[in-house]
């Protein structure tokens, strides 16, 4: 079951017509969304019932809504407003809840730190 709500995704990305963007990529959209929301908790079991599953559709919501204001002109930024809205909306579920977040970020090698590039023991 899809977390976010084509309707409420279109709404918020200013209702372009169906013409200009099809259903079925607001769908593709919000599919792609769900799975890095599953794949940022390691969880892929969010129902409707879940205290935080309005949290879920709504970051669903906007996200999938930014990448449709990526095809226009977005001289408003809205698009990068709802991704670091998406963002602080899953920092704040990680914080309050006891889903554990397993995607906490990319090393570029397990033996490497960052920042120096230095190898570094396991």
């Amino acid at each position: 079951m899809a977390y976010g709500v084509l309707a409420d995704v279109r709404a918020l990305a200013g209702n372009p017509s169906t013409a200009e963007v099809p259903d079925a990529d607001i769908t593709t959209f919000i599919g792609y969304v769900d799975s890095l929301i599953n794949s940022y908790f390691g969880k892929d079991d969010w129902a409707s019932g879940d205290a935080e599953y309005k949290t879920v559709q709504m970051a669903s919501n906007i996200y999938a809504a930014a990448m449709i204001l990526d095809r226009f002109k977005d001289q408003e930024g809205k698009a990068k407003t709802f991704r670091e809205e998406f963002w602080k909306m899953l920092e704040n579920l990680a914080a309050t809840t006891a889903v554990k977040v397993i995607a906490l970020g990319y090393r570029t090698s397990p033996l490497k730190d960052d920042e120096t590039g230095d190898l570094v023991e396991p």
